[in-house]
């Protein structure tokens, strides 16, 4: 721990004497933080989609049309079996699968 103090207070003697360096200490940081923070973009947009819905009800078709209209996915494609949705998947020709189990509408009119 006595070495770990000895260079910090080196480096502190240092950034008193240097003005240069004392600048670039505290302005790097905050231009990487606002470079970076305008670089980092977490926003999803033109997601391909593929939904395999085995319900085929009302409710369904309505997760299925939210989804749809939803900025974040882009529709590819419907299915018709799951072995179909996972070779989708596998090609890369969607990259998100929605699977609609066949109790979907009853289950949710239930709860």
């Amino acid at each position: 721990m006595g070495r770990i103090a000895s260079v910090i207070k080196k480096e502190l003697i240092q950034l008193r004497r240097d003005k240069k360096m004392r600048a670039l200490v505290f302005i790097a940081p905050i231009l990487q933080v606002l470079v970076l923070g305008y670089a980092a973009n977490m926003d999803v947009h033109d997601v391909p989609l593929a939904v395999f819905d085995q319900d085929m009800s009302a409710r369904s078709r309505e997760l299925t049309i939210a989804f749809k209209n939803s900025a974040a996915f882009l529709f590819a494609a419907a299915p018709e079996s799951l072995a179909e949705l996972s070779s989708m998947l596998d090609a890369g020709s969607a990259e998100v699968g929605l699977v609609i189990p066949p109790s979907f509408g009853r289950d949710l009119d239930v709860n």
